[in-house]
């Protein structure tokens, strides 16, 4: 399975839709034991106030019916430099290399 994106629009990110999203993933990925290879990065675009979520494909797969509620797309996985880790184990960072 591949990395998956999310993209949240300006105003999807001033209603906190990302905010849900992550809450949400954090939540099933708990239940599911936090597994090593599941993480969740974000990326910020300050100058056009919109927000990109990167599903890990362990992430992608455990979270398919949340996933499925948005407009998900297949991508490569993020630059290490241009994200930040926002659900998942520190050690998720490896994921990246």
């Amino acid at each position: 399975m591949a990395w998956s994106r999310v993209p949240f629009s300006r105003a999807e990110t001033l209603a906190g839709a990302h905010h849900r999203i992550v809450n949400e993933a954090a939540t099933s990925l708990r239940a599911a034991g936090n597994p090593q290879e599941a993480a969740v990065f974000g990326m910020t675009f300050p100058e056009s106030g919109e927000v990109d979520l990167f599903f890990s494909p362990a992430a992608s797969s455990l979270l398919e019916d949340l996933l499925k509620l948005r407009s998900l797309t297949r991508c490569e996985k993020p630059s290490r430099e241009d994200v930040r880790l926002v659900v998942g184990p520190e050690a998720a960072w490896s994921l990246l290399d």
